[in-house]
């Protein structure tokens, strides 16, 4: 019987900086004790070292909320996901399913890695800030989590009425006005428990680990 083929793990990309970091440096301990296993390595330890100082120092210095520390963060963060991914996706192949060979490099396999089956649980530790500067700006974030691929945030004034029908989100405004917000993994949604009679605009955007893409507009409809 054949080995069973193992894959590099690339969840640590979306982990917290804080959990970045620390991983960070298991990989460069890895790949700097078995060396002549990664011979041409993408990203040099050298470098994936600075990548991992970088956010680091970053990440300390965002620790107070500061705006333009947080957004300096975020930058080396992407940096950071940037230059580890390629060597993740390097390793990947030249372990061709041997676990071993991924372990020495201080990442982890896919094996015991499982798909949610159930939706996640109420965001743990939600906060927001409104910083002073620049104005005009919002700082929303929670703790991450394994079973959350992605994260809606909404603002909206301190009156509005907030209700969660399954995937949907009715929201009335304090003028009365209701409007539906629904994400959704797949390209298409169905949205139950509309208003009859009264006609909507329909809109919608795409995001991926990138950002959001276009604000899009379709025909309007109206409920029967």
């Amino acid at each position: 019987m054949s080995a069973l083929k193992l894959h590099v793990s690339f969840t640590y990309l979306r982990d917290t900086p804080v959990n970045k970091i620390a991983k960070g440096k298991q990989i460069i301990n890895g790949l700097t004790a078995n060396a002549a296993k990664f011979p041409a390595l993408p990203q040099s330890v050298a470098q994936l070292t600075t990548l991992n100082n970088d956010l680091d120092k970053t990440q300390q210095a965002a620790a107070n909320g500061d705006t333009v520390a947080i957004m300096a963060r975020n930058s080396s963060e992407k940096n950071w996901v940037a230059g580890y991914k390629l060597v993740t996706t390097y390793v990947n192949y030249l372990a061709n399913g041997d676990g071993n060979i991924i372990k020495m490099a201080g990442l982890d396999t896919t094996q015991g890695e499982s798909v949610p089956t159930t939706k996640p649980d109420a965001l743990a530790n939600l906060n927001a800030e409104a910083p002073s500067n620049p104005a005009g700006t919002a700082i929303v974030g929670n703790d991450a989590t394994r079973l959350s691929k992605s994260f809606v945030y909404m603002l909206v004034p301190p009156a509005t009425q907030m209700q969660q029908q399954g995937d949907l989100i009715k929201i009335t405004t304090p003028a009365g006005d209701v409007l539906y917000l629904q994400a959704d993994t797949h390209h298409h949604a169905v949205m139950s428990g509309l208003e009859s009679g009264k006609k909507l605009s329909v809109y919608g955007f795409d995001f991926n680990n990138k950002g959001a893409g276009p604000l899009t507009q379709t025909n309007d409809i109206t409920p029967q």
